[in-house]
């Protein structure tokens, strides 16, 4: 499926393997454009933002093989989407990161991370490139 995303031009996947030649996988995650509709955006982050959807970058299918779980590779992995964030804002304007957790255990570990939820929508959240940029100068 990401595979299919990704040469239509939706999502870029990056996938975490043992080495450079091997074909198991750990982990992997997807990225893409995505927006923000202002109504979702928490009250204490939407003062003085214009009242119009808000670019964002969508962490899309952020998994880590069963066999490994545990072991960070998670933490790892959305440090690595969260970079990619970082260097996309010197080209195109991006207010969050968001992602839409499956259930309550990863709603969880995004909240371990900073993310909060959209105003309405209990397993979207966002985390504020301010938020992630604060934590890159500390």
């Amino acid at each position: 499926m990401a595979g299919q995303d990704a040469k239509k031009g939706y999502s870029k996947t990056f996938v975490a393997t043992i080495g450079v030649e091997s074909k198991e996988i750990l982990g992997y995650y997807c990225t893409s454009a995505s927006s923000i509709e202002f109504e979702n955006i928490p009250q204490n982050l939407s003062k003085r933002l214009p009242k119009y959807p808000a670019p964002a970058m969508l962490i899309g299918r952020l998994a880590v093989n069963k066999l490994i779980q545990g072991q960070r590779l998670g933490e790892r992995l959305l440090m690595h989407a969260l970079s990619r964030a970082v260097r996309a804002t010197s080209e195109i304007a991006i207010f969050a990161v968001r992602v839409d957790a499956l259930d309550e255990e990863v709603k969880k570990f995004y909240l371990h991370y900073e993310f909060v939820p959209f105003e309405g929508k209990e397993f979207s959240l966002l985390l504020p490139m301010k938020t992630i940029m604060k934590s890159r100068n500390n």
